[in-house]
């Protein structure tokens, strides 16, 4: 019995995400990660967001980086379970069968966040762009 307990606390799993934020598909899969961590689901859950990394790309104009850098805000500035908070509330926004508009980033963060810049956050010189796409080149 205790090899079948040590056995059980290491039985993590992991449900890895890769999102293209904007896809009419990506809603009903962050709700699926939220019904997870709702329900409290023994499970690590993971976003990888599949975005525009182009050097001109702005989150003031492109929604899939606007949520990214709204993500990575939240992330810095509380920690990783509000951001993906902050990301379901976005997906909240966005009616059945429609696209994540900037708009819906924008007024998640305005409300959550009233006292920001909003385009600080979003902006082409914000500073919770993907760093790791500045690094590689």
């Amino acid at each position: 019995t205790l090899f079948r307990s040590r056995q059980i606390r290491k039985n993590f799993h992991n449900f890895v995400l890769l999102i293209d934020p904007v896809h009419e598909s990506t809603a009903d899969l962050i709700n699926v990660a939220e019904m997870f961590l709702s329900n409290h689901i023994p499970l690590r859950i993971g976003l990888v967001f599949v975005v525009n990394d182009a050097d001109d790309v702005d989150g003031l104009e492109d929604a899939g980086v606007a949520l990214l850098r709204a993500f990575n805000y939240v992330a810095e500035e509380m920690d990783n379970y509000h951001a993906f908070q902050t990301v379901i509330s976005v997906y909240n926004k966005v009616m059945p069968g429609d696209n994540l508009k900037v708009e819906h980033v924008i007024s998640v963060l305005e409300k959550q966040y009233p006292y920001v810049e909003v385009s600080s956050i979003l902006g082409s010189d914000s500073a919770y762009d993907q760093t790791d796409r500045k690094s590689t080149r």
